[in-house]
């Protein structure tokens, strides 16, 4: 069995009536994406209809790195990168699960609605 026909029987067993998002309740199926993870040498690039974000390992870290539609400015941010005028790449370093709170799950939001 592939990874996508094993992720649909298991969103048929989850959702019988197609998918619902947990957070808002929307099921409309046009506005409900996929995340997927596309390996790659050194990294993990999350994916929706482009990459929005990508992690990497360090020693003892991880690097998220993110898409953003405006630079942000915050001390938890160690390197941006503009990469267009409209669009930066963002670098925040991770040595605990627990930095990951409402701002970064915020800033992974953004960048993942302006991939799809």
């Amino acid at each position: 069995m592939t990874e996508e026909a094993a992720r649909d029987y298991f969103e048929k067993l989850r959702w019988p009536n197609g998918a619902v998002c947990p957070h808002c309740g929307n099921a409309n199926q046009d506005r409900i994406y996929k995340v997927t993870a596309d390996p790659k040498k050194t990294s993990i690039h999350l994916v929706a209809r482009s990459a929005f974000a990508g992690i990497a390992t360090r020693k003892n870290e991880l690097v998220l790195t993110i898409k953003s539609p405006a630079d942000i400015q915050s001390s938890r941010i160690r390197k941006r990168e503009q990469v267009s005028a409209r669009r930066w790449h963002l670098e925040v370093r991770l040595s605990d699960p627990k930095q990951v709170d409402a701002e970064i799950e915020r800033w992974i939001g953004q960048a993942f609605e302006i991939s799809k």
